[in-house]
């Protein structure tokens, strides 16, 4: 157990404990850009008492935007200590003293939006990022895997790295993960557990977004859902987009949910305002979701009862009250599925129907106003 003594008091780096049967975990990423806080949120977590809290990536933001679009990499010395601020937060210290922690990284605790494998400082990303999970990797990258709990009550998590071998997002022909991620996953996925959670910086179950940086390279995608579709039992957990949602993908063998948990201290509301909901509703597709987008401050959580096999994923708030929930049986997830219309769907249809549908939603309501008060002002003014 490693101590660090600090101005708040003691932090300790509760050990991740493999023989430890887990039924609660908490998710959440995206934590402090633009100098955002919410110490409240690691409070409800802690509240909510999980035997496990994961990082979704963006733990920190260590890069700076000098131009709309344009970053620079952090000074060490002010990227450390972004991290040492949040270790230190007393609600997080709380919350890392009493559960166990890990996770993964996405572009900006990395240390460079969009940041792929050319990227001059990982070596000294790794060192931050490990250093503040009190973890070590012996290889490239931070990939890694965890099995906890005994045999029928076992979940897997499998923590991959989308940036340190991702090729460059233009790069159509590209891949994210690289040989000697994808050599391992595969060697992983042979004993998985009852229950494998993959944790993945980016949305997988998405097939377009406006932004390259915001997406899987098309074929690194493809290769993960055909590695893992004869696989019972996977969730996807994934963060990144400054909203949260629940996806259900049934176009594989085997049902695969996506818990997305984005936004601790921000979310692209919280950011950008109301005006941008209608354009994430309009362009960016939503046929496999479970239940509405979550666009306020949020974390996730995953609960499982192994004497009955209920399982309830949840998208709580900054006070830790319910915004959405889910609930259905781990036989469910070893329940082969039927192909419905959205899998023979192309893109381009569901593009289109997406648009169509958010344009109904958005602007109809407008149109009738308008049309409502130009009635209204023709009968105040006694035109007819």
């Amino acid at each position: 157990m490693k101590i660090q003594l600090v101005l708040v008091g003691i932090i300790f780096a509760l050990p991740l404990s493999p023989t430890k049967t887990i039924s609660k975990i908490a998710f959440g990423s995206c934590y402090g850009q633009f100098n955002n806080s919410n110490p409240r949120i690691f409070t409800s977590i802690n509240t909510w008492q999980p035997d496990l809290f994961l990082w979704l990536g963006d733990v920190v933001y260590a890069d700076e935007m000098y131009l709309p679009f344009m970053h620079t990499t952090m000074k060490f010395s002010d990227w450390q200590q972004t991290y040492n601020n949040l270790k230190t937060l007393p609600s997080y210290a709380e919350l890392s003293n009493s559960t166990m922690v890990t996770g993964i990284w996405d572009d900006h605790d990395y240390g460079l939006n969009a940041g792929n494998k050319t990227f001059i400082h990982k070596e000294i990303s790794k060192q931050f990022f490990l250093e503040f999970l009190n973890e070590t990797r012996d290889h490239e990258g931070i990939y890694h895997s965890v099995m906890f709990g005994e045999s029928g009550k076992r979940i897997k998590l499998i923590l991959l790295d989308n940036r340190w071998f991702s090729d460059d997002k233009d790069n159509p022909d590209g891949d994210t993960f690289g040989e000697e991620q994808w050599e391992w996953l595969g060697k992983e996925l042979k004993n998985p557990g009852e229950i494998t959670l993959i944790l993945v910086g980016i949305q997988v179950n998405v097939e377009y977004r406006y932004l390259l940086a915001e997406m899987i390279h098309e074929k690194s995608r493809i290769r993960l859902l055909n590695l893992i579709k004869d696989i019972p039992g996977v969730i996807l957990v994934t963060g990144d987009i400054h909203y949260g949602e629940l996806l259900l993908n049934k176009c594989w063998k085997y049902p695969i949910y996506e818990i997305t948990a984005s936004g601790l201290s921000h979310t692209e509301l919280t950011t950008y305002g109301p005006v941008i909901i209608p354009y994430f509703s309009i362009y960016v597709q939503m046929p496999y979701n479970v239940y509405p987008r979550v666009h306020e401050k949020h974390f996730s959580t995953f609960e499982i009862d192994w004497e009955t096999g209920l399982i309830e994923i949840t998208h709580k708030n900054t006070l830790g009250d319910l915004i959405h929930s889910h609930t259905f049986y781990l036989k469910d997830l070893y329940t082969e599925t039927s192909i419905n219309y959205i899998c023979n769907q192309s893109l381009s249809d569901r593009h289109y129907a997406q648009f169509l549908t958010g344009l109904i939603i958005f602007i109809l309501p407008i149109l009738i106003n308008l049309i409502s008060f130009i009635i209204f002002l023709r009968k105040f003014s006694h035109c007819y």
